[in-house]
């Protein structure tokens, strides 16, 4: 759940608490004075003899008719005023509950940390530790939408285990081979992307379709690559 969804989830209960206890006020009051014809038309009737007043009403009848029957509109008022108490208290609890969710706001789409639940089941916490670089193609409308392309370089059995979290923040994940593998495809994403802006789209094709080249046959071999370009 998003920081937004709970301001206005805590808004709405807010006003539904104000709501609630000003119509349970009105009710009462009409109960109380017997629902007598003189305190107005009802707003429809739930069952036969049970009449149900606009929520509101309450005030009118209180400005009107409170000379004629003090205690009851005192008990009308407290039961209104309950409800900025208990309105304030809602509203209270929402504001940590919002407080504890900005913790875990996810900045970019889908992107955000791991939690410690995630990483202990992906095996990453082990006594030998654990290092891949992971650089990614794409800019911040790729990471609000979860698109984002990593090129990962490290030990195929730790990309294993982190290939689910990867995956979560980005829309492909490619094993480049060992560590330092994904850096250096990642520069020659920005070569060739750099090239392609300078006009040189020949050499940008060759130059990205050996990139994916390598990526689809395993481990790359980065100096066997700068020889072949």
């Amino acid at each position: 759940m998003s920081g937004n969804r709970i301001l206005w989830g805590q808004i709405t209960l807010v006003l539904a608490v104000v709501l609630a206890t000003t119509w349970t006020a009105t009710q009462w009051t009409a109960w109380r004075l017997g629902f007598q014809p003189q305190l107005g038309q009802p707003w429809f009737e739930l069952a036969p003899g049970m009449p149900v007043y606009y929520p509101p009403a309450f005030f009118w009848w209180w400005y009107a008719y409170d000379a004629y029957a003090p205690p009851i509109f005192v008990e009308g008022a407290f039961i209104a005023a309950s409800g900025g108490f208990i309105a304030i208290a809602v509203a209270i609890a929402l504001s940590i509950l919002r407080a504890r969710e900005a913790k875990n706001v996810e900045t970019y789409g889908s992107a955000r940390w791991a939690s410690n639940e995630e990483i202990h089941s992906a095996g990453l916490l082990g006594p030998d530790g654990a290092f891949l670089d992971a650089p990614v193609a794409g800019s911040r409308p790729q990471a609000e939408a979860g698109q984002l392309i990593y090129f990962v370089g490290g030990e195929a059995t730790i990309f294993a285990r982190a290939e689910p979290i990867l995956k979560a923040m980005g829309g492909a994940v490619h094993h480049a081979g060992a560590v330092g593998s994904g850096a250096g495809v990642k520069l020659m994403v920005g070569s060739a992307s750099s090239t392609w802006k300078a006009g040189q789209r020949s050499s940008a094709a060759n130059l990205g379709l050996c990139c994916l080249h390598q990526c689809a046959q395993g481990p790359l071999d980065l100096r066997g690559s700068r020889a072949g370009l």
